[in-house]
């Protein structure tokens, strides 16, 4: 038995698109040969889950980057959380420029304001953001933390913001979005733990990703697998390097490997 984990915007849905009939036949493919199948996701449960109905999943879900591993029915097995105050210095800053924060614990979202224009990663979560004006005195352990900004910004001030929050793990998963993990998490995380808890060696686990919150599950994974159009620092760690989600390359990779 293999445990076969796919990031899931990008990898296994295209952008502004639903699943394949080839990526639905491989799924069931893969079932039907004895093995596990799950998606780690930076998404929400609520987010996710119609996606994994939709795919007909066999095992729990990565979630929120790997901070959160959980059954469909919402049942926790593994969750990862950092207090506010690890990260408070590196909002301030991003509250300095008027900038929108998002702080994720688990299924609730927490955030500073709406900007006009900005984008809202939220709002594909399936949430409602509870409003708190300023993170100030926010207190409560978070899932995750994300800055939202345009590349100048983020590019510009990332050293800043890395000195100011440096237990945090550091990713992104869009441009437009930093993301500010529990110290030592990310997608491998989950990865990990379901590897562990359904008894599966390291070297018979298949991760595929496409961008750099995918970095380290490619990199962990027995045979990791990059999209053809993942940034190049994924590439490195990949064992495969695939096409895009149109032209199959995934499908044919993946079911290769059963």
């Amino acid at each position: 038995m293999k445990l076969f984990a796919f990031d899931l915007d990008g990898t296994l849905l295209p952008v502004n698109g639903g699943f394949t009939p080839e990526t639905l036949a491989m799924v069931r493919d893969l079932q039907h040969r004895g093995h596990l199948v799950t998606i780690i996701t930076g998404r929400t449960l609520e987010s996710a889950r119609p996606w994994a109905l939709r795919l007909g999943i066999n095992a729990p879900l990565g979630l929120l980057q790997g901070t959160v591993v959980k059954h469909l029915d919402g049942q926790i097995l593994s969750q990862r959380t950092m207090p506010f105050a690890q990260v408070r210095p590196a909002v301030t800053l991003a509250e300095a420029d008027h900038l929108q924060v998002e702080a994720f614990r688990d299924s609730e979202l927490f955030i500073n304001y709406l900007v006009p224009g900005a984008p809202e990663p939220f709002a594909n979560q399936g949430l409602a953001p509870k409003l708190v004006g300023s993170f100030a005195h926010f207190e409560a352990e978070v899932s995750k933390v994300v800055i939202v900004a345009n590349p100048q910004w983020i590019s510009a001030k990332r050293p800043q913001i890395r000195a100011a929050a440096p237990q945090a793990h550091f990713t992104t998963a869009d441009a437009n979005y930093l993301e500010l993990l529990p110290p030592g998490v990310n997608k491998s995380t989950a990865l990990q733990f379901l590897a562990q808890y359904y008894g599966i060696a390291q070297h018979d686990t298949i991760a595929a990703g496409d961008n750099w919150n995918d970095t380290e599950m490619i990199a962990w994974a027995g045979t990791g697998i990059a999209m053809g159009n993942a940034p190049e620092v994924v590439k490195c760690q990949a064992k495969l390097i695939v096409g895009t989600v149109a032209d199959h390359s995934l499908v044919e990779a993946v079911l290769a490997l059963a």
